[in-house]
C-alpha cells in the first residue's frame, strides 16, 4: 500500500472517520428526536407539505411499480397483441390464400381436365383419351365390316374396286380430253 505522510492534523483519514462518526450519530440523534414521544411527532412531521410528497413518492417506492406495469408489461401485453394480429390478418391470410389457390387449382386440374366426377364436369383429358379410343374402335368395325372370312366376299369386293377405278379412269379420260370447238 502506498504510505501517506502527512503534517499532524492534517491527515485526511483521520477527518473522514471522524466524519463518518458523526454522520451516524447526526442519523441516531435525529431517530431519537422523532421518535421519542411515540409515532405522534412523526405523524405531524409526515402531514408538512414538502416532507408529505415524499413520504407518499416513498410510500410507493418511487413509483417503480406503476413505471414498470404501465410501461413494461403493459408494452409488452400490446407488442403480443399487435404481433397476434399480424398473425392472424396477414400470415394466416397469406397462408389461406395459398391453400384456396392450391384447392382451386387441383378442382380445375383434377375435375375438369382429369375425369368427371360431378354432371357437368369436362373431364378433358379423359375426353381425349375416351375420343380417340373410340375413333380406333369405330374405325377397327367399318374395316372388319367386310372382313367375313368368305372368299367370295372378297373376290366381290376387289372386282368391284377394279370396275369402280376403270370406270373412274374412263370418266376422267372423256373429260380431260375436251375438245375446243
Amino acid at each position: 500500500m502506498l504510505a501517506l505522510t502527512h503534517a499532524a492534523g492534517k491527515n485526511p483519514h483521520e477527518w473522514l472517520k471522524y466524519g463518518r462518526r458523526t454522520r451516524l450519530a447526526d442519523r441516531h440523534e435525529l431517530r431519537w428526536l422523532i421518535y421519542r414521544g411515540g409515532l405522534g411527532f412523526a405523524e405531524r412531521l409526515r402531514r408538512l407539505a414538502p416532507i408529505r410528497l415524499v413520504h407518499h413518492a416513498l410510500a410507493e417506492k418511487l413509483y417503480f411499480d406503476h413505471v414498470y406495469n404501465n410501461v413494461l408489461v403493459g408494452g409488452t401485453v400490446v407488442f403480443g397483441y399487435v404481433v397476434m394480429l399480424f398473425d392472424k390478418i396477414v400470415i394466416d391470410g397469406l397462408v389461406n390464400l395459398s391453400a384456396f389457390i392450391t384447392r382451386v387449382i387441383g378442382v380445375v386440374t383434377g375435375r375438369q381436365l382429369d375425369m368427371a366426377v360431378q354432371p357437368g364436369d369436362i373431364g378433358l383429358v379423359d375426353a381425349f383419351a375416351n375420343g380417340a379410343a373410340a375413333t380406333a374402335l369405330d374405325l377397327g368395325k367399318v374395316v372388319r365390316r367386310p372382313q367375313t372370312g368368305r372368299i367370295r366376299t372378297y373376290v366381290l369386293v376387289a372386282a368391284g374396286s377394279v370396275a369402280w377405278a376403270v370406270n373412274g379412269a374412263c370418266w376422267l379420260r372423256k373429260f380431260s380430253r375436251s375438245d375446243p370447238e
